[in-house]
């Protein structure tokens, strides 16, 4: 249900924006199923949710940069940082800090731009391109930093349903 969900939000619940010198940062909520596996379920579940997710949401509904096998490995990466930070914590803040901050560092910041720069940008060094994503996903972080916590009740409530299973 999770995988479906990020495909679903993966396609639809996303948007390029344009109006940066590079065409290389798009807002999306597919993190959120992401996130919630890795919270209830753990990172081996969460990294499959984002890769497969990743790639399905591409076989679905193809975009003008393509696919790209090492997007989809930071995505993976993504779903095991979300999976460890996240899996058993109650949804305390610092554990929801900690896997933004990673997310943004390791994942959608800087190896998502160089791969971005590999494919698309040789010219550009790749520190320019670092700061564009930064200037935007960083205050994008906090923001779904915000939204992870508004939906912590709920969360914590399907979790004790799951359990009582």
């Amino acid at each position: 249900m999770m995988l479906a969900l990020r495909i679903v939000l993966g396609i639809f619940a996303n948007f390029s924006l344009s109006f940066l010198p590079l065409p290389v940062v798009k807002i999306s909520l597919a993190f959120i199923p992401v996130m919630l596996t890795g919270y209830l379920y753990g990172p081996v579940c969460s990294s499959v949710v984002a890769c497969a997710g990743d790639a399905f949401s591409y076989l679905l509904a193809p975009t003008a940069l393509g696919f790209n096998p090492a997007i989809t490995a930071c995505y993976l990466l993504e779903g095991i940082i979300y999976g460890v930070c996240l899996y058993k914590s109650e949804l305390m803040l610092p554990n929801v800090i900690l896997a933004k901050v990673l997310d943004l560092v390791l994942c959608t910041v800087t190896l998502n731009a160089l791969v971005l720069q590999l494919m698309f940008f040789n010219t550009t060094p790749l520190y320019y391109i670092i700061f564009l994503r930064a200037i935007i996903l960083v205050p994008i972080g906090v923001i779904e930093v915000v939204l992870i916590v508004l939906l912590k009740e709920p969360l914590l409530k399907i979790q004790t349903q799951l359990h009582k299973r």
